[in-house]
């Protein structure tokens, strides 16, 4: 009986999701696997006007700007996507004349979410 008991717990652990052996349980946030950072090498101050497109094979998607105050009144911003989707990135950030890219970049899955990468980009 006991044996049966614990075999049942189990497969409903393992079938109920992310978490349930270990306590925890997943959340309904929707999860950015990249967040890139452009930044203007000639002055450091973020740049909410480049151009960020990231790609993974076949698929492609072009970054929106979320931008936010520093505490000294300047602003940022910081280029967000790749939501819930894990893969092997290639980044190209573009503004003005100045563009850059970066290949390889990893974003990993969890139980639950993807798990976010962060990048800065100087251009």
């Amino acid at each position: 009986m006991l044996k049966t008991l614990c075999l049942a717990g189990a497969l409903l652990a393992v079938g109920s999701g992310c978490g349930a052996l270990g306590g925890g349980s997943c959340t309904d946030l929707y999860a950015f696997g990249l967040s890139v950072t452009v930044v203007r090498a000639s002055t450091g101050a973020s740049d909410c006007g480049a151009t960020v497109t990231i790609s993974d094979g076949a698929y492609r998607e072009t970054l929106m700007p979320i931008q936010g105050m520093l505490p000294d009144g300047g602003l940022s911003c910081a280029f967000e996507g790749a939501g819930e989707r894990a893969g092997t990135y290639t980044i190209d950030a573009k503004s003005g004349s100045s563009e850059k890219t970066m290949e390889d970049i990893v974003v990993t899955r969890n139980a639950c979410h993807v798990v976010e990468r962060s990048v800065t980009i100087d251009l």
